[in-house]
């Protein structure tokens, strides 16, 4: 009891150690250490048969182990193609499946000559990989179903006409790459690249297609030449905008120097009036003032004369008939002696009787 109970405590942490020890020492001296090569393109799993434990190697170059307490599995990492081209199922091979056959969202049925699925296994999930498929070529199974059902999904999404589409099959394409990633990865394979070629039809569906892809390419010809034509409308518009543009500019250009040479010739005949203005209106303040100047004179002079004739009419008046007379005899008598008659006789005939009058003598 006592030697078990020891064994249950303490003793198993020495006898364990000792024991690995010596078959340790029974490996070596029986066989010596083991190596195997990891080649370019490959990855290794070393595993412990003592506690079950496991390595990944990625490295390339010669790898070494022990013998009866550890084995080791190489696996191929390199990039690989699943191609999705047989017409006969009994021709399947790990890197061979039959065409990729699609039920159309519309009933329609459409398939895929040549199909290529390239994957590789990810160097450190190795271990995974093994753990999930085996040892050997098992993994490509799991590739080979999840990509047929997947890609059926994603390209069943359309109708034959959408899946004729190059942009439709192409993000189906796309779709399927992310959701094989999706299941794959975690089991330690990557899909790199889906290569789907131009999906096929029975030969009605072909000729519709065809005739519908005509149609389509003669509408994108004509959308097109309506691109160059509107292109060209617009060069066009542009240049006589350009054009006319210039010329207007010229033009206002032209009109703001007739403008600006108006203004100054009008400034200049304004200020040419307004000096003539001036001039003349000086010139009439002037003949106005001399005019006025004048005017005073003979106002003045003819006021001195009216009281000159004034002065003697009183003088006259004043003097009574006696001056009146001598007047008279001043002016009046000196004309007499101008006068010449004839006695009066009566005539035994009418006679021309003429008054001829002598102007007085100036005096």
């Amino acid at each position: 009891m006592k030697i078990i109970e020891f064994l249950r405590g303490q003793g198993m942490r020495i006898i364990l150690p000792t024991l690995a020890m010596l078959t340790l020492l029974i490996g070596l001296v029986s066989g010596g250490l083991g190596a195997v090569e990891v080649q370019p393109g490959e990855a290794a799993v070393i595993y412990s048969t003592l506690t079950g434990g496991e390595e990944v190697v990625t490295d390339q170059g010669t790898l070494t182990f022990l013998p009866f307490f550890q084995r080791v599995v190489r696996v191929n990492v390199e990039p690989q193609v699943l191609t999705m081209d047989l017409d006969d199922e009994n021709k399947i091979t790990a890197n061979r499946a039959p065409k990729l056959t699609v039920r159309a969202k519309d009933g329609s049925e459409f398939w895929f000559d040549e199909l290529e699925i390239h994957f590789q296994l990810i160097g450190t999930m190795v271990n995974i990989v093994l753990a999930k498929h085996g040892d050997g070529e098992g993994y490509k199974e799991a590739v080979r179903v999840n990509a047929r059902e997947v890609l059926r999904d994603e390209f069943g999404r359309y109708t034959f006409h959408e899946a004729a589409d190059p942009s439709s099959y192409q993000t189906a394409t796309i779709q399927a790459t992310q959701r094989l990633n999706e299941r794959l990865n975690a089991t330690g394979i990557q899909v790199t690249l889906i290569k789907t070629p131009r999906p096929r039809f029975d030969e009605k569906v072909e000729t519709a297609i065809n005739d519908r892809q005509t149609s389509q390419q003669e509408v994108r010809v004509q959308e097109r030449e309506r691109e160059r034509l509107v292109k060209q409308r617009d060069r066009l518009v542009q240049n006589v905008r350009q054009t006319k543009n210039a010329e207007l500019q010229s033009e206002k250009a032209r009109l703001e120097a007739q403008l600006k040479q108006a203004e100054a010739q009008f400034i200049e005949t304004r200020t040419a009036a307004d000096t003539y203005s001036i001039e003349r209106r000086a010139a009439a303040d002037a003949e106005r003032a001399e005019k006025l100047t004048q005017a005073d004179g003979i106002a003045n002079s003819a006021t001195e004369r009216a009281q000159g004739v004034r002065a003697e009419i009183e003088a006259v008046g004043a003097a009574g008939p006696g001056m009146l007379d001598r007047v008279i005899a001043e002016v009046v008598m000196p004309q007499i002696a101008n006068i010449e008659a004839v006695p009066y006789a009566r005539a035994s005939q009418p006679i021309d009787i003429r008054h001829i009058s002598v102007p007085p003598e100036d005096n």
